[in-house]
């Protein structure tokens, strides 16, 4: 019966090495976003395939990625609509319509840009809580030395 309790800890133990939930956090920088996975900077292609393992998690990516590059689109057409916009003031033209592009694309921008930033860590809360199960290890407990469930 102590061998089987034996062999039982051991195998929890090494589950428990396994199977430690890694958390990706993410922090904003001068070019982009920082991605850590438990005090570990990670490249956004490593969260890329972390994100592709959970569906769920997955679906919001996209979506991130996908605003997020409507809001650049959106962008580049209101530096061209500012720039159409100052050749016709410079030639005493018509401002209005090009003021109203200008304006209605960099808003609509703004929109999409935010919401990718929302999406995006709206995929890593996801992706955190589905991996969120915990660790088992070998540690003090109230009791002196046994398993630890820590959360």
């Amino acid at each position: 019966m102590n061998i089987k309790t034996l062999t039982f800890t051991f195998l929890i133990s090494i589950l428990s090495l396994v199977a430690s939930a890694q958390e990706i956090t993410l922090f904003p920088g001068f070019l982009g976003y920082k991605y850590y996975q438990d005090n570990t900077q990670i490249s956004k292609a490593d969260v890329k395939n972390l994100m592709s393992t959970d569906a769920h998690a997955n679906k919001y990516w996209k979506k991130s990625v996908n605003h997020q590059a409507i809001g650049a689109v959106l962008l580049g057409a209101e530096l061209g609509l500012a720039l159409w916009s100052t050749q016709k003031i410079t030639q005493g033209d018509e401002r209005i319509w090009p003021l109203i592009g200008v304006l209605a694309t960099g808003a609509t921008s703004i929109g999409f840009s935010l919401s990718s930033i929302r999406m995006k860590r709206k995929a890593i809360l996801t992706y955190n809580e589905n991996k969120d199960m915990g660790s088992l290890k070998l540690g003090l407990n109230p009791n002196g030395l046994g398993l630890v469930y820590q959360w």
